[in-house]
């Protein structure tokens, strides 16, 4: 299962790379909050919460995304997954809905928005292959010869190959956006670590 955990891995770190987010169990509690409050509001005054917002979007994809990839089990990972693709869905509805006079020409929003189109994408699309391959892996691994298997290994590591390219791309775009966001409206994005960073240096090394 070190193919999948690893696609797990890319995505996530994206997702903690990008938000600039919590640093203990409480703050990521508020920012869950401020992503919920977003959902039935997505009105904002302040550039901060508008900012914590979308970092707690980010954030409720990537607790959904930490427990699809703690089990080994194909029917419990196909049905996480389906709770991943919900909340991802969930997270760009309520992005779509944002609004902060202090965005300029919505550019934060509309990174925010690019960025969630493009888990939704991979998680209905390169995650569904992953998880028809790893189910072959799984349930057939005796029908394959060596050289099928290895086949089968090789397409796994283009499907991740290509989100770690795309990814890359969103995530240096992204980060400049929220920087000048920062920098226009006067406050510190923080460059401390996410806690759910050990979580998932335990995932990729299980």
């Amino acid at each position: 299962m070190k193919s999948i955990k690893y696609c797990v891995f890319i995505i996530c770190s994206f997702l903690l790379i990008i938000a600039c987010p919590p640093t203990n169990e409480q703050k990521i509690n508020d920012y869950v909050n401020t992503a919920q409050k977003a959902e039935e509001n997505g009105f904002f005054n302040d550039a901060i919460e508008y900012n914590d917002a979308i970092v707690g979007i980010q954030t409720k994809i990537t607790l959904k995304i930490l427990a699809w990839g703690q089990t080994d089990d194909i029917d419990e990972m196909k049905s996480i997954l389906i709770d991943v693709q919900q909340e991802i869905k969930t997270g760009l509805n309520t992005a779509k809905q944002l609004s902060f006079n202090g965005d300029s020409k919505s550019k934060l929003k509309n990174g925010a928005i690019k960025l969630l189109e493009f888990y939704d994408k991979v998680f209905n699309n390169e995650y569904e292959k992953l998880m028809l391959l790893v189910e072959q892996l799984t349930n057939d691994a005796e029908s394959f010869t060596e050289e099928e298997y290895i086949s089968i290994a090789l397409e796994m590591g283009k499907i991740i190959d290509q989100v770690s390219v795309d990814e890359n791309i969103l995530d240096t775009e992204f980060a400049k956006l929220q920087e000048q966001f920062a920098k226009d409206n006067g406050f510190v994005l923080s460059d401390e670590s996410h806690p759910l960073q050990d979580m998932l240096d335990e995932e990729i090394n299980y």
